[in-house]
């Protein structure tokens, strides 16, 4: 990425620049997708509410409960009884923490091309406005989280 981009790109991550610069710059040297994270492996839900990542936030809350819920259903409809839901929890985690950083990357690489495209006197205020991390956005995944186990529970009391 350019020199200009790279001015972009380390506005708008603003909060933990010397964590993230180095890995980024890295994964564009060595044309990769793969950099270890471990707030992405260990919290992958909240890594990707607090980096303002909101679709791959959904995506992962989608794709390990509804593999785990189909992947169950299918199981206990042959009679088999097993929680399979730490396995894909386990193994999301892994991807997560392999192509966070990527993720990330690509996020801020779409941001710095929506800006650069921007007239001058209306980067600051894009970059104000998208940059940064969000306490507020693992707060309301959290209570999204707690809402669909409890409407699960109310009406698939077996399901939870």
């Amino acid at each position: 990425m350019e020199t200009f981009g790279t001015n972009y790109r380390e506005r708008l991550i603003e909060k933990n620049v010397e964590y993230y610069a180095p890995r980024l710059a890295k994964l564009d040297e060595d044309n990769t997708k793969v950099s270890w994270n471990w707030f992405a492996f260990l919290v992958p839900f909240c890594y990707f509410a607090y980096r303002k990542l909101y679709l791959e936030c959904a995506t992962y809350y989608l794709l390990t409960n509804g593999l785990n819920a189909v992947i169950t259903q299918l199981l206990t409809s042959h009679g088999i009884v097993v929680n399979i839901g730490w396995t894909i929890d386990i193994v999301a985690m892994f991807f997560s923490g392999l192509y966070g950083n990527w993720l990330y990357k690509c996020k801020l690489d779409r941001q710095v091309e929506k800006c650069v495209s921007l007239p001058l006197e209306d980067r600051d205020k894009y970059i104000k406005r998208h940059s940064g991390t969000s306490v507020l956005a693992i707060i309301i995944a959290f209570c999204i989280t707690i809402t669909i186990a409890g409407l699960l529970y109310k009406f698939y009391p077996r399901a939870v």
